[in-house]
C-alpha cells in the first residue's frame, strides 16, 4: 500500500505546534490550559466543516466542466452547416453603429425592399451600420481621391448611381477598354433587372477597404491591397449575409470580389455575377467621376456624353495630338484613386493596333500609373524634368525610389524589379508605359526633319533624352519614360526647367521601330508568288509583269497568266529578279519608296541552285563592298 506523506506531514506539523502550545500554556495554570483545549477541538470542527464544503464545492465543479466538454463535443448547426463533433468556429465580427439608419433619401427604397426581399434588408441595414461605425475610413488613401469622400459617403453615392441605372441598364457581356468582347450572354433569357443584390452590391462593393485602409500617424494608410476580395470575405462573416440563399451568396460574393477586374471571373460562372461585376463597376466609375468633379452633381453620364477635354503638350522631337476623354471601362481602384485625375484615352481605333501587344489588362495598369504619379509629384526634378507641357522620367531611379520607400507592402502586386519575359524592361514599366498610352499622354514617336516620324510601340517607348545643364554641359539620361504633363493637375505644380530637353533615340535601338520591316514583306510576298509560277512557266514575261507592286503596296496583285508576245522566248525568272535589284538600287527607286514610307535596303535575288553556287563561288573570291543600311 502506497503511503501518502502530504497526510503524515500535516499530522507532524499539527503535532509540533500542539507541544509548543502545551508547553507555552502550562505555566499559566490549569485555566489557561483547558481554555486552549477548548479552542483547538472548535479549530478541529471548523476544519473538519471546512474540508467537507470544499470537497462538495470541488465535485459540482467537477461534474460542470465534464457537461461542458460533453456538450462542445456533441455536434451543431448553423445556418445548414452540420458539424458532427463541436461547435462552428464562430466568425469573427466588426463594430456596428447600432443608431444609425438609412438615409432618408433610400428611405422609400427601403421600405419597398424589406417588404419584397426582408432577408436582403437585414443585410441591407447591417452594411449600413458598419460603415456608419467605420466612418472615418476615407475611399481612397490619395490626398484628394474620391473628392475627399468618406468610404460611407461613397458608398451611398454609388447606390444612388446603381438605383437609377438599374431598371434601364442590360447587360450584353464583358468588353474590354478597346471593345473587344471577353464573355458573351451564356442565357438569352437572362434579365439583369429585377435582381434583390444590386443594391447590396453597389452599396458593400467597397466595405473590403475598412480591413485595407487605417489611419497610421493621422493619415490614412493602405495595409492591405486587393479591397474587393477583402470585401467578399468580410460578407462571408456577416450573419445576415449567410442567411440568404446559396445563389445568392455565390453571385454576390464573385461580383464583390471581381469587380475591379472582371476578366478575371471563372469561365463556369454564370450571367448573373458576371452582369452585377460589370454593373458594379460602371457604377463605381460614374460616382468617382462626380466626386472628383468632371460631371455636375445633378448630371448623368450617358453612354455618348464626352468627359474633359485635354489638350496635350508638345516637346521638341515629339507631337501629341489633343484627345477628348470619353466613357471608358478603366476601373477607379481605391489603391490608385489619383487615377480620378488622371486623362482620358485614346480612342478605340488607335489603340487597336497595339492590343495584340498588349501584357497587362488595364486595371493593373492604372494601379502603376497611380502610384507612378504619386510618387513623381513628391520629389519634383529628382526623377526627371518638366519643360513645354512635357515630363520625362528616369526608369531606374522611379523602381529604386518605390523598392525603398516605408510604404513596399502596398507595392507588393507592381513587380517593381520583376522583368518581363518578351522586353528589357520591367512589368512595372510597361505597366505605366501602357498606361499613358491608354489616355492618350505617352510621346512614343521621335520627329525626323528628313522623313517621316518614327514611330514604337508603348511597350519599347522609352528614350535617351539630352539636355543642357546649368553649367552649360550636355547630359544624356537613358531610359526614359516621356509624358505630357497633362496626365495630372499635380504636375501643373512642377516648375518648368530653364533648359529644354530632346529625345535622341530610342534607349532600346532603332530596330524595334514600327515601321521597320514594311518594305521588306512586300518584296518577300512578291518573290514567293514569283516562286510559285517558277514550276507553272519556263519564263515570264517582263513586260507583262507589275514592278510597281513591290513599291506600292496599294496596287493591285498582278495576273498569274504569263503569255509570251510576237512569238519572242520569255525572259527567265533570273532576270526579273536582276531588275529588280536594279530598280531598287536607282535614285528614283529611294525617291518613290521614300514618298511611301518604305525604307530600302538591299536585297538578294532568287537564282537556282546552279547559279547560286556559281555566284557564292565568284564573291568569295572578290573584295565584298561595304553596305551601310539606314538602321
Amino acid at each position: 500500500m502506497n503511503k501518502n506523506e502530504i497526510i503524515f506531514a500535516i499530522l507532524k506539523t499539527c503535532l509540533l505546534w500542539y507541544v509548543v502550545m502545551l508547553l507555552f500554556f502550562v505555566p499559566l495554570g490549569q485555566d489557561w490550559f483547558l481554555v486552549a483545549i477548548k479552542d483547538i477541538w472548535m479549530g478541529v470542527q471548523s476544519l473538519f466543516v471546512g474540508g467537507l464544503a470544499g470537497a462538495l464545492i470541488a465535485v459540482i465543479v467537477h461534474f460542470t466542466r465534464t457537461s461542458e466538454v460533453l456538450h462542445s463535443l456533441a455536434g451543431s448547426c448553423d445556418n445548414k452547416i452540420m458539424f458532427s463533433i463541436g461547435k462552428i468556429p464562430a466568425f469573427r465580427s466588426w463594430s456596428r453603429d447600432r443608431s444609425a439608419g438609412c438615409p432618408p433619401e433610400f428611405s422609400g427604397f427601403l421600405r419597398e425592399y424589406e417588404k419584397t426581399y426582408p432577408d436582403h434588408a437585414s443585410l441591407f441595414m447591417a452594411g449600413i451600420k458598419i460603415l456608419a461605425a467605420h466612418r472615418h475610413i476615407p475611399a481612397s488613401v490619395v490626398p484628394g481621391g474620391h473628392g475627399g469622400a468618406s468610404l460611407e459617403k461613397h458608398s451611398f453615392n454609388v447606390l444612388r448611381e446603381a438605383l437609377e441605372a438599374m431598371q434601364t441598364w442590360v447587360y450584353k457581356g464583358q468588353f474590354t477598354s478597346s471593345g473587344y468582347q471577353t464573355a458573351t450572354v451564356q442565357d438569352k433569357a437572362y434579365r439583369f433587372y429585377p435582381d434583390p443584390l444590386i443594391p447590396l452590391c453597389a452599396l458593400l462593393h467597397d466595405i473590403g477597404k475598412i480591413e485595407c485602409y487605417q489611419i497610421v500617424n493621422g493619415e490614412p494608410t493602405e495595409v492591405k491591397g486587393r479591397h474587393d476580395e477583402e470585401g467578399s470575405k468580410m460578407l462571408s462573416a456577416l450573419p445576415e449575409f449567410r442567411a440568404l440563399s446559396n445563389a445568392d451568396r455565390s453571385a454576390m460574393t464573385i461580383a464583390v470580389g471581381y469587380y475591379h477586374h472582371p476578366g478575371s471571373i471563372p469561365l463556369h460562372q454564370p450571367d448573373r455575377p458576371r452582369a452585377l461585376a460589370v454593373f458594379t463597376l460602371e457604377m463605381d466609375i460614374r460616382a468617382g467621376k462626380k466626386e472628383g468633379g468632371y460631371i455636375g452633381a445633378g448630371a448623368r453620364l450617358d453612354e455618348d456624353e464626352p468627359g474633359v477635354t485635354v489638350t496635350p503638350g508638345s516637346a521638341s522631337g515629339s507631337t501629341l495630338p489633343a484627345q477628348e476623354i470619353g466613357p471608358e471601362q478603366d476601373e477607379i481602384t481605391a489603391s490608385s484613386a489619383v487615377t480620378e485625375i488622371l486623362a482620358g484615352v485614346l480612342p478605340e481605333d488607335q489603340r487597336e493596333q497595339f492590343t495584340a501587344n498588349r501584357h497587362y489588362p488595364v486595371d493593373v495598369c492604372t494601379d502603376a500609373l497611380a502610384v507612378f504619379i504619386r510618387e513623381y509629384v513628391k520629389k519634383p526634378n529628382f526623377f526627371g524634368l518638366k519643360n513645354g507641357g512635357v515630363c520625362f522620367c528616369q526608369d531606374l531611379k522611379m523602381r529604386e525610389h518605390l523598392n525603398s520607400i516605408n510604404k513596399t507592402k502596398s507595392f507588393n502586386d507592381l513587380h517593381v524589379h520583376q522583368d518581363d519575359k518578351t522586353t528589357r524592361l520591367t512589368s512595372f514599366t510597361l505597366k505605366v508605359l501602357w498606361a499613358l498610352h491608354d489616355r492618350g499622354m505617352l510621346v512614343s514617336s521621335i520627329k525626323n526633319a528628313d522623313g517621316p516620324d518614327q514611330k514604337f510601340s508603348p511597350n519599347i517607348a522609352v528614350f535617351d533624352i539630352s539636355g543642357t545643364g546649368l553649367d552649360g554641359s550636355v547630359r544624356v539620361t537613358k531610359f526614359c519614360l516621356v509624358f505630357s504633363s497633362d496626365v495630372s493637375p499635380l504636375l501643373n505644380d512642377i516648375e518648368d526647367c530653364p533648359n529644354p530637353f530632346e529625345i535622341v533615340k530610342n534607349s532600346l535601338g532603332d530596330q524595334y521601330r514600327q515601321d521597320k520591316g514594311k518594305k521588306n514583306e512586300l518584296i518577300k510576298n512578291e518573290k514567293t508568288k514569283l516562286k510559285r509560277n517558277k514550276n507553272k512557266n519556263e519564263g515570264i514575261d517582263i513586260a507583262e509583269f507589275d514592278l510597281s507592286v513591290i513599291l506600292d503596296s496599294t496596287a493591285q496583285e498582278p495576273d498569274n497568266k504569263f503569255v509570251e508576245k510576237n512569238n519572242e522566248k520569255p525572259k527567265k525568272l533570273t532576270d526579273v529578279t536582276h531588275l529588280i535589284d536594279n530598280l531598287l538600287q536607282t535614285t528614283e527607286g529611294d525617291q518613290f519608296a521614300q514618298s511611301k514610307n518604305i525604307e530600302m535596303f538591299p536585297i538578294q535575288s532568287v537564282q537556282n541552285k546552279e547559279e547560286s553556287r556559281e555566284q557564292s563561288q565568284r564573291s568569295s573570291k572578290a573584295p565584298k563592298p561595304v553596305q551601310q543600311n539606314d538602321w
